[in-house]
C-alpha cells in the first residue's frame, strides 16, 4: 500500500475526516461482514482480537450500530454523520462466544450470527478448514492437483498460498459430493495424517449459543454449508427447512435472517426462503442497502484487518458526489 493510499485511509478513519466524509456517503444503512476472530495461537487465518476490538470502538464512537429489526427503516433514513451499521458474523465460528460476543457485551452491540446448524450439532472442521490444515501439515514440496494432474503446485513459501486458492476455486464450482471426494484426494495427495485436523472445537454449541441470545439475533445458513446453486431442488429445500426448524427448537424463535453460503444466491433458493419464513437474506455482494434494496439480496461490505481500512471500505461502499457543490 503506497503511502499516499495509507495516508487516505486513516484520514478517513479520524474523527473529522468521517464526519467530512459524510457529505459524500448515500444515505442508507451498511452492513459489516466478519468471519474468524482469533487470538496469537489461532491455528487458522483470522482478524486479530486486539484488532477487532479497536474496530468495534471506532464503530461505537462513529457510526449507529443497529440491531436487525432496525435495519429496513435505517436504510430509508437521510444520510447522518453517524451511518446506520448492522454487524453480521458468518458460520458460527466458536470465537464468537469465546472473543466477539465479550466485546460486544462490553460495548453494547447487537450483531447477527448465521448458523450452518449441522456444524452446531455435530462440531466439526468446514471444508475450507481441513484445506488449510493439511497444506500447512504437509511435507511434500510439489503435488498435482487431483483433478487437473498435469498442472504440478510447488507448495514452498508463497506456493501454499496458490494452492489453497486454486483448489478453493476448483471446491467452489463443482457439485456438492463431487466437492468431497475431491477434498479426500486433496488430502491423500498432500500424505497428511489424521492427527492434522487435532484441533480444538471450531464451531459453536448449542449452549453457547443460547448464553449469547441476549445481544445476538441467530439466522440461517443452511444445515450443512452447500452452495445454493451447487445441490439439486429437494435437497435445497431440506437445507433451508432443516436450518429453520434446528435453530427454533433450540434457541425458541424461528429464524427470520439468512446468509447465502460462500454468497451465492440463486431465485429457487429466494423462492424457498420466503416459503419457509425468512424475509431478509444476506449476500455477499459489496454495497449499501436503502430504500430499493431487494431484502433477498442485501449487500454487505467485507471488514478489513485494521480500523482505517476497514472506514475506507464502508465509504467507497457509498460513495456519492451528489451532495458535493
Amino acid at each position: 500500500m503506497s503511502y499516499f493510499s495509507w495516508a487516505i485511509k486513516r484520514a478517513i478513519a479520524s474523527s473529522w475526516g468521517w464526519r467530512l466524509s459524510a457529505r459524500m456517503r448515500q444515505p442508507g444503512c451498511l452492513v459489516l461482514m466478519y468471519h474468524r476472530v482469533g487470538r496469537r495461537n489461532d491455528p487458522f487465518p483470522h482478524l486479530g482480537v486486539d484488532q477487532f476490538r479497536r474496530q468495534m470502538e471506532w464503530l461505537s464512537a462513529n457510526c449507529h450500530v443497529i440491531g436487525p429489526e432496525m435495519l429496513r427503516e435505517s436504510a430509508r433514513q437521510p444520510s447522518r454523520a453517524k451511518p446506520p451499521v448492522l454487524l453480521t458474523f458468518d458460520d458460527g465460528n466458536r470465537d464468537y462466544h469465546d472473543i466477539v460476543y465479550p466485546v460486544l457485551k462490553q460495548l453494547g452491540m447487537p450483531a447477527v450470527v448465521f448458523l450452518s446448524t449441522d456444524y452446531v450439532d455435530h462440531p466439526r472442521l468446514f471444508w475450507w478448514d481441513r484445506l488449510y490444515l493439511a497444506v500447512q501439515a504437509t511435507r511434500v514440496d510439489r503435488v498435482s492437483l487431483p483433478w487437473l494432474p498435469e498442472r504440478r503446485c510447488s507448495l514452498r513459501r508463497s506456493g501454499k498460498d496458490r494452492f489453497i486458492r486454486a483448489c478453493k476455486q476448483y471446491l467452489k464450482s463443482v457439485p456438492d459430493d463431487v466437492k468431497e471426494r475431491a477434498m479426500d484426494e486433496i488430502v491423500l495427495a498432500l500424505r497428511v495424517p489424521p492427527s492434522a485436523f487435532a484441533v480444538d472445537r471450531q464451531t459453536m454449541n448449542w449452549n453457547e449459543v443460547r448464553a449469547t441470545m441476549d445481544l445476538t439475533t441467530y439466522g440461517g445458513h443452511t444445515h450443512t454449508h452447500p452452495l445454493m446453486s451447487k445441490i439439486d431442488s429437494g435437497r435445497l429445500e431440506r437445507e433451508i427447512r432443516m436450518c429453520r426448524d434446528r435453530i427454533e427448537t433450540e434457541t425458541g424463535m424461528a429464524p427470520k435472517l439468512f446468509a447465502y453460503p460462500g454468497g451465492d444466491l440463486t431465485a429457487e433458493a429466494k423462492t424457498l426462503l420466503t416459503r419457509y419464513g425468512f424475509d431478509v437474506a444476506f449476500s455477499t455482494i459489496e454495497g449499501f442497502n436503502n430504500g430499493t434494496t431487494d431484502w433477498l439480496e442485501v449487500r454487505r461490505v467485507s471488514a478489513e484487518t485494521t480500523v482505517p481500512r476497514t472506514a475506507w471500505a464502508m465509504t467507497k461502499s457509498c460513495l456519492t458526489f451528489a451532495h458535493l457543490p
